[in-house]
């Protein structure tokens, strides 16, 4: 059986269905910007998307500890 490298053992694959032209788009920055694969490119826009929203949480809570906002609002619709 052959072994999975020390990335892959700390993995798990995860199914997403998409539209195809979804699929296509994503293909068009893989071949773009040299990802080595679909997945490396998912991968790197999910962990974008994870600081961009983490960014926002902590930003908008100092905001309201600093008496700013009351309430920290929900994200936009197109987030």
């Amino acid at each position: 059986m052959p072994r999975k490298s020390g990335n892959q053992e700390d993995s798990k694959i995860v199914n997403v269905r998409m539209p195809p032209a979804l699929v296509a788009e994503i293909d068009l920055w893989v071949n773009k910007k040299g990802y080595m694969s679909r997945s490396e490119f998912i991968l790197s826009s999910v962990r974008y998307y994870l600081d961009h929203v983490a960014y926002r949480e902590d930003f908008l809570g100092r905001m309201q500890e600093r008496g700013m906002i009351k309430d920290i609002p929900p994200p936009p619709e197109d987030e």
